[in-house]
This record gives structure tokens, sequence and C-alpha cells, in this order.
């Protein structure tokens, strides 16, 4: 396996166990969720339900008119007592709501043949307008009403228990029966699923249970909890309000023909209503999430009604899926090169979404956030990661190390003059050399020689700046070899001269002083270079020192300094004076001194004499 192929699945190795985490699993049950069903849109609702919330502004209306009720609401003037009346005009708050008056609400829905009223408020407390409401219900004979459950947990290490609530006793008896309605509920994530059957309580019915029992005397085959498929944001059922069913002065949803039609009452999801009863759920791009109790009760009985059904992927389920989407990606990384990996992962990404969304409409909902959010960002990392690195290793294969980090960070690398040692290495009777052994075996002579001469020149702190056919251009500067680099120069020709092949001869020539380097243009072209008169200086003692290889059979390798060289270097430097000599292209004479070993030890202020 390549270490590109080893890198990539190693990265997606670890894409998924971040994906696997809990702040992974809550992107997904939140931003996932709400954008799944953001482009899936809202689907017109099956009928077969109405909702009748009790909200704070039907209760403030009854309230102000309990005393005009024959203008108001003619029809709750009729139907509530005197005394119903007297305690309307004290309910400012929800709670307090006199009972007669959802007695009221069984009458009105039941003239219009309502086929079932759903309670889902609770009646656990006993009040003295009970047997009013009670009679309402025994009349209607079509009314289920709600049991809380609160499960709780015991004392630390203890078992939990369970508090079992119902409607008060004489209502419980005028009930046409009882329900409950629990959901998976977890903290800032929308409630997915609900709970059909409880384990200590088996004869007592899930709200959309025990109402599709009634309406078609069936019993649905359902797992202990089944998930809920969303029509739409909140309100997306039909919805009436409380004072819209009295209010004469309202233009109510016409309530003609509801014999096949459930009537769900709850307390409405507002945010000033100071009760439990609102989920967060699924928001559709509305910006709404938070749906009551009664309307996910009644999409529940509608799901139930016309057969819609919704499937989420468990752990490992998700964790499968999940798993073959970083394949995918991790596919492209591995095999496209170029634009086409760019073209490659948006493009799973938007084919996975129109699949993700497709399944959704179908009733399979698959994680989004994560497989077209999340890894497509994490593949993008790792092709630029993969990219740059791959561009680090061509320009350091090609500039010196110092200036291809500059360029690579966005750093400056204008040329600046600064003090350097240059140094120019060549091959002596190279021509001669390549007709004796051929190209082949020139080329492998090459590659041992520049094997040796980078190999010596980067050791010490010195950076290649030029091949010029098998010469080459190095430099040892401040900032790559510290402040001795004359020193660190004759080092590396020493060092090279040590582990040069048998068979070759070098011309060596070294020159300190001012040294103009850095990045120059041309059009679209770069080139880091090394300027100026030490740089020609070099490159002409290295022509001088032809003169020692042709004139010594035993000296292969020549090495001329100059004499600010000899001097930088110390006496740990062993020089021999050549000439003093005006070199080509030159108008001032040049004291070249022959290099024949540098010491161990050197004493680091001593000048040469």
């Amino acid at each position: 396996m390549t270490m590109a192929a080893l890198r990539t699945l190693l990265a997606m190795a670890i894409t998924l166990l971040i994906a696997l985490s809990p702040a992974a699993r809550s992107l997904e049950a939140t931003l996932g969720i709400d954008v799944l069903h953001t482009l899936r849109g809202v689907h017109e609702p099956p009928p077969g339900a109405l909702v009748v919330t009790v909200d704070r502004d039907s209760v403030r209306w009854l309230q102000r008119n309990s005393g005009r009720l024959s203008q108001a609401s003619p029809f709750l003037h009729d139907c509530l007592t005197d005394g119903a009346t007297e305690r309307l005009a004290q309910a400012y708050a929800i709670e307090l709501l006199p009972r007669e008056v959802y007695g009221c609400l069984v009458r009105r829905v039941t003239e219009h043949q309502a086929g079932l009223i759903v309670f889902n408020i609770n009646f656990g407390l006993s009040l003295p307008s009970d047997d009013t409401f009670a009679k309402a219900l025994k009349t209607a004979n079509n009314t289920l009403l709600l049991e809380r459950i609160d499960q709780r947990s015991g004392a630390p290490g203890g078992p939990g228990f369970t508090i079992r609530e119902g409607p008060a006793g004489v209502l419980g008896e005028a009930a046409l029966g009882t329900h409950h309605f629990l959901v998976e509920a977890l903290p800032d994530r929308p409630t997915l699923r609900y709970i059909t059957r409880l384990e200590g309580f088996p004869e007592l019915a899930s709200k959309p249970v025990a109402a599709y029992r009634q309406m078609t005397g069936k019993e649905p085959d359902l797992p202990e909890r089944k998930a809920l498929w969303f029509y739409g944001p909140p309100r997306t059922l039909p919805n009436i309000s409380l004072r819209a069913l009295f209010d004469t002065d309202v233009e109510a949803l016409a309530l003609g023909g509801m014999e096949e039609t459930v009537v769900f009452v709850g307390v409405a999801a507002s945010a000033e209503a100071s009760n439990l009863d609102r989920f967060i759920v699924p928001d559709f791009g509305a910006g709404e999430e938070r749906m009551s109790g009664v309307e996910l009760g009644a999409t529940a009985y509608l799901n139930l009604l016309h057969g819609h059904r919704m499937a989420h992927t468990g752990l490992g389920g998700t964790t499968a899926v999940l798993v073959f989407a970083a394949m995918l990606y991790a596919v492209g990384l591995l095999l496209l090169r170029g634009w086409r990996v760019l073209l490659w992962i948006p493009m799973i990404a938007a084919m996975w979404t129109v699949g993700a969304v497709a399944l959704l409409h179908h009733g399979v909902a698959l994680p989004w956030a994560l497989p077209a959010l999340v890894f497509p960002l994490i593949a993008l990392v790792i092709e630029l990661v993969t990219r740059l690195q791959i561009a680090r290793r061509i320009a350091r294969a090609a500039l010196p190390r110092y200036f291809s980090g500059a360029l690579l960070e966005g750093r400056s690398a204008e040329p600046e003059s600064e003090p350097a040692t240059a140094m120019f290495v060549d091959i002596a009777g190279s021509v001669t050399l390549a007709e004796q052994v051929g190209n082949e075996g020139y080329s492998a002579i090459l590659k041992r020689y520049y094997d040796t001469v980078n190999g010596s020149i980067e050791g010490r702190g010195g950076a290649i700046f030029d091949y010029q056919g098998d010469g080459v251009l190095a430099l040892f500067s401040s900032t790559g070899a510290g402040a001795s680099h004359a020193r660190a120069a004759c080092e590396a020709a020493q060092s090279i001269r040590d582990g040069i092949a048998p068979e070759l001869s070098l011309r060596v020539g070294i020159a300190t002083g001012p040294t103009l380097i850095g990045a120059l243009t041309f059009g679209q072209r770069l080139r880091v270079s090394a300027m100026g008169d030490t740089v020609h200086v070099a490159a002409r003692l290295q022509e001088l020192a032809k003169e020692v290889v042709e004139a010594s059979k035993e000296a292969r390798v020549a090495i001329l300094v100059d004499e600010t060289t000899a001097h930088a270097a110390g006496r740990g430097a062993e020089l021999v004076f050549f000439r003093e000599t005006t070199l080509r292209g030159r108008s001032t004479a040049t004291r070249a001194h022959l290099l024949t070993g540098v010491r161990d030890e050197m004493p680091s202020a001593q000048a040469f004499s």
C-alpha cells in the first residue's frame, strides 16, 4: 500500500471516529434533520384530524367577554351556567379555565358529528365543575381523556418509579376511555419517536393507538417506539383555536362532515405558555421548531391511519452508512488527480443530498450533515494538505530550503544583500569521462557525484542554488549555516574530497563576501538565485583550479579559496598560498589559496597569516 493510500485511509478512519462522537451525533440530529426536511418540503396533511388549541389569546378573550357572552358567543352563553360565567371572569390563565368550557367544546364539535374527541390536557384534580363536564362527556360518548405518566429516577443506585395519574374519578367514568402520550425527547434535539406501549401498564394505549382503535376497530402492529413522519412545521395540520370555535366574529374552519375526523384538543405550544407540552421538531426552514404535544399526537395518528412510516438508522446502521460515505470520498482521493478530485468531492456531496432527500420522501432518514457537509470539508482539507506537501517537496527539490518555505508560506523572498560564502563545484574532464563509460555508466557516476556533493553541502547548512551541467553552485550564509559560513563551506569541500568516487576529478572554488540572494521573476517564471561579485570570484577560482588538477596527478580534487575565506575560516583550515592573479572579468587582483584540509578544532577568532 502506498503512503498516499495509507494516509488517506488513516484520515478517513479518524474521520469516522469523530463522526461517531456525541458532538457529531448532535450535529446530525439537529442540522442534518432540519436540512433534510427543509429540502424535502412540506406535504399536504391527509384528512382525518383537526387540532383545537387552548391558547392565551382564547382565554383572555373568554375572560374579557365573560359578561357579554350573549353577543360575543351565543353558543357559550346558552351552554354555560351562571356560576361558570362568574368563574370565567376570574380565569386569567389557561390553568384556571372552568371545566364547563371544555364541556361546551365537546358539545360544539359533537354537534358537527366529530368521530372522536381526544384531550391532551391533564384533568387529574377534582373540581366542583367536574359534574357538568362529566355530563357532556357521557352524553357525547366519544371522548378520550389523558392519563399523565411521569417516569422518575429513584435514589442514587436505587430503582426508578412511575407515577400514573388518571382523570378525576367522575370524569374518568364518563369518558369513553383514556390514553397516555409519551415521546422520546432528548435535550436540544428533535423529537422523532413516541412510545406506543408501557411495560408496566399494558392495558393503557398510546394516544394515536387508542384513537386508531376507536376509529378503525383494528389493532396496529407497532414496535415499542414508533418514528414520526412529519408533514410540515408546527401548525401544518388543520388547526383552530378555542376562540375560533366559539367566537361568532371569527371565520372558523367549516366543521361539517366530521364523521371520519378525530378532534385533538390541547394547550398551544406558544413561547409564553407556562407548560412543558412543547417539543423540538424539524423546522422545515420555517424557523419554528416547537410543536405542541397535541399536534404531535395528531401527526402520529395520521401516520397510523394513512400508513405513513419513517425509519431512522440506529447506531449500527449509521456506522455502516458513514463508512460507505467515507469510502466514496476516499476512492476519489486515492484514484483521481488534479481538478478531478475537486470535482469529485462536491459531486458526491450533491448526489448524497439528492439520494437522502429522495429516501426521506419514502420514509427512510439517512445521515446528511456528516456525509454531505463535514466529510467533504475533511476530504478537501486532505487534498489541499496533500497538494501542499507535494508542492513543498517540489519546491525543496528545486529551491534552497529556507527560500522554498518562504515562498510557500507567502513570506517575502525578494533579493537582499548579506554576507555569504559561495562555492562552485565542477567535474574536470567530464566530456572525456562520458565518452569512455557511455551514457548509462556516466549517469550512474553523476548520481553518486550529486549524492556526495548535495549531502556534503546540505549536511553543513549550505543551500544548492543552481546546477549547470555537472557543475553545482552552493551558498553558505548566516540564514542557512550560522555565522561561520566560511568554515562550513571549507568543511563541505573537504567532505566532498573525502567522499568522491576515485574515477572523478573535481575543481572547487570558494569565495566569501557580500552576496545578493533572493527570488527573481521572469514573466510567470520564478528563480531563486545568488548573484554578485562573490559568486563570480568563486566561479573563476573553480576555473583556475583546473591548473592544479592538470599539474598534479595525485590532486584529484583541487579546492581554491579567496583571501577573505582564508581569513574567515581561521586556523582550522589548512591552506597553502597558490598565487595572486587577476581573474577573468575582474580588474583587481585576487590572492588564491589551496585548501589541503580542515582540522576538527579551530580557534574561532584567529586570522590566517
